[in-house]
C-alpha cells in the first residue's frame, strides 16, 4: 500500500505478509522522505513488526531501516554474482545509499 504525502514529496509504504505454514505475520512499514537527508535524517525510515499467526500477539519490532539496507546490499551483491560473466573481476554499484549497501560488493567474488 502506497500512501502519498505530496506536501513533503514523500510517501508511506505498508507491506504486509502472512505465512500459514509458519503461523507468522509481518508488516514492514517504510517511509520515503527524500528531503530528510538535508536534515541529517534517514531518507527511508522503517520498522518491521512480527506477529504470531495463531493469536495476533506481537513478537518483535525490528529496526527496518538497517534491515532494508542490509537486504538491498545483499540483493545487489547476489545479482552481480549471478548475472555477471564469470571472468568479471570489477564491478560498480551506483546510487546505493545506506552504509550497508556500500559494502555489498566486497565479498561477491574473491
Amino acid at each position: 500500500m502506497n500512501i502519498p504525502a505530496d506536501k513533503y514529496d514523500a510517501c508511506f509504504l505498508v507491506m504486509p505478509a502472512y505465512s500459514a505454514d509458519q503461523d507468522l505475520a509481518v508488516v514492514k512499514m517504510i517511509n520515503q522522505f527524500p528531503h530528510n537527508i538535508e536534515k541529517g535524517m534517514p531518507s527511508s525510515p522503517a520498522q518491521v513488526l512480527l506477529m504470531d499467526g495463531k493469536n495476533g500477539m506481537f513478537l518483535a519490532m525490528i529496526d527496518g531501516t538497517t534491515l532494508t539496507q542490509v537486504r538491498t546490499g545483499a540483493a545487489s551483491g547476489a545479482a552481480c554474482d549471478l548475472l555477471a560473466r564469470r571472468s568479471c573481476r570489477v564491478g560498480a554499484l551506483i546510487g546505493t545509499g545506506g552504509p550497508a549497501r556500500r559494502d555489498s560488493g566486497e565479498k561477491i567474488r574473491r
